[in-house]
């Protein structure tokens, strides 16, 4: 008679030792991996909300044209609270309309500013504020700061600035009809490019970061200055 096969029940298991390790590789691929994660989801948001309001912002303008005409015949002897309640606060969905407020901020050079502008603020937080400055080729320029008074308030990362270019509402530009090149655009050039070695530009060095982000098809690329 053939005796009975033992079966062996003794499972094997991980020791203390595999477990400290296995956790401590997995501590060390979050921990390189998480800011990356965290770096392309604050990117992908900023150019989620920047469309958006380029997008409120651009149907306002065009609103504004069929009641008061083409931009160029509008009235800029205007004072700029004057001008924003004329013609964008009537076609904006607003939660607060400030006379003047007080804005701090850092162009992308990491300057620092503080400026009094007349303000609206959008239902989800935005900040609009108009900035009619003569000395440029285009009439007036309209600063968006899309997360509002919350950090950094820096040109490029949070705070942008568009145009009106050829009766058009656009991403920023300085002149009007200059066919621009992404590396133009990105130069350590005088007219606020996006680049933190730049100067000028209406709030300084960066203003230009909204036209890099739409000659990107609304997306921040790796040479971004993030």
């Amino acid at each position: 008679m053939q005796e009975p096969k033992l079966i062996n029940t003794k499972k094997s298991a991980f020791t203390m030792a595999e477990v400290l390790i296995t956790l401590g590789i997995l501590g060390i691929v979050i921990a390189m991996t998480l800011p990356l994660i965290i770096s392309h989801y604050q990117k992908k948001q900023t150019t989620t909300q920047l469309k958006k309001v380029y997008s409120t912002l651009k149907q306002a303008t065009e609103f504004a044209k069929y009641k008061y005409g083409n931009v160029e015949d509008w009235d800029y002897n205007l004072d700029e609270n004057t001008f924003l309640q004329t013609y964008y606060a009537p076609y904006l969905r607003t939660i607060i309309n400030k006379e003047s407020n007080t804005y701090e901020y850092t162009d992308l050079s990491a300057k620092e500013h503080t400026q009094k502008r007349p303000t609206l603020v959008l239902e989800d937080g935005t900040y609009i504020f108009i900035i009619i400055v003569k000395a440029y080729n285009n009439p007036f320029h309209i600063a968006v700061d899309i997360n509002g008074n919350k950090s950094p308030n820096k040109i490029g990362r949070d705070l942008f600035v568009f145009s009106i270019v050829n009766n058009q509402f656009q991403t920023y530009d300085q002149y009007k009809g200059r066919n621009w090149t992404r590396t133009a655009l990105i130069s350590q050039g005088t007219s606020g490019q996006c680049n933190p070695n730049a100067q000028g530009g209406i709030l300084g060095p960066g203003c230009y970061c909204s036209k890099v982000i739409e000659f990107d098809g609304w997306e921040i690329k790796k040479d971004y200055p993030w």
